[in-house]
């Protein structure tokens, strides 16, 4: 709407950008300015943190009074796609301009979001490598939508790379290169935005993947083990069968190295390693240090190049179950952080 100007010659962006540089002035370089909804250009270098896209909501797509057909291209209405459509499309603004805040992770069952969708948009939150808000009262939340939460801790904070940027409305393809003390990896994530569910086909050559004969791919939501054969060029990568409508297959990807233990992943944390903060390998033997917050219950994946005989915690024997192409689960209970050691023939 047109407004009155103290100053007339200034057009609505320097008035706005004048009116941020004063509260910047006033609140002092240490305070956390946060914008939200506010133009995202006359805020460059005054705020700490923007909100980069429309408003959440407990629906999908947009809905207004019983109207939701006719609203579902309105890309500002708020909804839950269109937070995640924002969130995606303006990911590479995340640590050169500010924080970007996706909006608030909704987990309470009382939505109208399937946990399909939930796991969905913790997904694009863990990967944008912004801010994490919860705007539910956690001590309400059941084990399953809490758990959501909790692999979420502590958060990722890395920009990561949006793949088909320009090739797709909404992108559907997204990686997030890690590293830490067992390796590097690659964290993708294959998005289905349909109504129906997809067959899609994971190539390799469509992401920044290193060549390598054969990969490790553990899907994270899933907690499935893959492995990947690179022999025929025609045909590198992975056949994934009926992604949900509004799904995500998010894939912790490894080159395999048969003749060395190698961490897979997890259900601890979304990233499936930076769990994983000490890593000792010896001549038939592992020891690593796994950290968490809190109280800790779930499933570690590792490719051993033997036969466990032996895996223990402090002392306590861990069980473990094992695969193919010499996968092996193990199951863990551990509060804050636990030291693992594995023998194998």
């Amino acid at each position: 709407m047109p407004g009155r100007f103290h100053d007339a010659t200034q057009t609505r962006a320097q008035v706005l950008r004048t009116g941020l540089e004063l509260v910047r002035s006033e609140a002092g370089e240490e305070a956390f300015l946060f914008g939200c909804g506010c133009p995202l250009g006359p805020a460059i270098g005054l705020v700490n943190g923007m909100r980069i896209g429309a408003d959440t909501a407990r629906r999908w797509n947009p809905y207004f009074k019983g109207i939701k057909y006719l609203l579902r291209k309105e890309v500002s209405f708020p909804s839950a796609f269109n937070a995640l459509h924002n969130t995606l499309t303006r990911a590479d603004l995340h640590g050169r301009w500010w924080i970007n805040d996706p909006d608030c992770l909704l987990l309470r069952p009382e939505t109208e979001l399937t946990k399909t969708e939930v796991e969905t948009i913790a997904s694009v939150i863990a990967l944008s490598g912004g801010s994490l808000m919860i705007s539910d009262h956690v001590p309400d939340l059941p084990p399953e939508r809490l758990n959501i939460l909790k692999v979420l801790l502590p958060l990722i904070g890395k920009r990561p790379y949006i793949l088909d940027w320009f090739d797709s409305t909404t992108p559907e393809r997204v990686q997030l290169d890690l590293d830490g003390p067992s390796g590097p990896w690659h964290l993708v994530a294959l998005f289905n935005w349909k109504e129906a569910a997809q067959d899609k086909f994971l190539k390799i050559n469509d992401f920044y993947l290193k060549e390598s004969q054969e990969m490790y791919a553990r899907d994270f939501w899933m907690g499935k083990t893959h492995l990947i054969h690179n022999n025929d060029p025609a045909e590198k990568g992975l056949a994934i069968e009926q992604i949900p409508p509004h799904g995500v297959v998010l894939l912790a990807l490894r080159p395999r190295h048969p003749y060395t233990p190698q961490y897979l992943g997890s259900n601890l944390h979304i990233s499936q390693g930076l769990e994983v903060c000490n890593w000792w390998p010896h001549d038939k033997s592992l020891e690593f240090e796994l950290e968490r917050p809190g109280n800790s219950h779930g499933q570690i994946e590792l490719a051993i190049p033997g036969q466990v005989e032996e895996a223990c915690s402090k002392n306590a024997r861990i069980s473990w179950e094992s695969g193919s192409h010499g996968i092996y689960s193990f199951e863990l209970e551990f509060k804050n952080k636990a030291r693992i050691e594995i023998k194998y023939s």
